[in-house]
């Protein structure tokens, strides 16, 4: 499509950094690619979604299109919830690395033997079940604990405690419980 740049090669990690993408990825002042080429790998998804949709139109209509499908925005589409965000609340969604966490348990954490594993619970019902599975029952009936929010907040309190139970654990271990 005609534009400022349609004379420039879209190169994966350029369009990374063009679009935000890589703002959204690295930490605070620090851009930094995906680790997978997702803006190619978006831009090939789209066109056949677009290719398909335009066979669908064909068969209906007998009439063929044009289809194109461009990595800028679809890189932009990635990160769309974050100007959302910004838009409705005022404030610049920080890079993910700087960003509060959206639940309590929802991390990467050590395990034995140099490995580790990621962890989340982001419902009520699954903070109630991981409680119970590690013995973390007074967490579980701390009543500032109550809704995930509520431990959101609280982090700092127990985050470092699990980090430490997982450290004693395997990771096969871990991740049979």
């Amino acid at each position: 499509l005609p534009g400022p740049y349609d004379h420039r090669a879209a190169l994966d990690e350029v369009v990374q950094m063009a679009s935000g993408l890589a703002y959204m990825t690295g930490p605070p002042g620090r851009p930094l690619r995906a680790g997978s080429s997702v803006v190619d790998i978006m831009g090939g998804a789209f066109a056949v979604i677009g290719i398909l949709s335009a066979l669908r139109e064909r068969d209906s209509t007998g009439e063929g299109c044009m289809v194109t499908s461009a990595l800028y925005e679809n890189a932009v589409f990635l990160c769309g919830q974050h100007m959302m965000q910004h838009q409705v609340s005022g404030i610049p969604a920080p890079p993910m690395p700087g960003r509060a966490n959206a639940w309590a348990v929802y991390d990467v954490f050590d395990c034995l033997n140099d490995e580790q594993v990621f962890v989340g619970a982001v419902t009520n019902t699954q903070w109630r079940e991981f409680c119970v599975e590690f013995g973390l029952d007074d967490l579980l009936e701390d009543p500032e604990l109550q809704e995930n929010s509520d431990r959101c907040d609280r982090r700092d309190q127990f985050i470092p405690r699990i980090r430490e139970i997982f450290a004693t654990m395997t990771k096969p271990a871990l991740m049979d419980r």
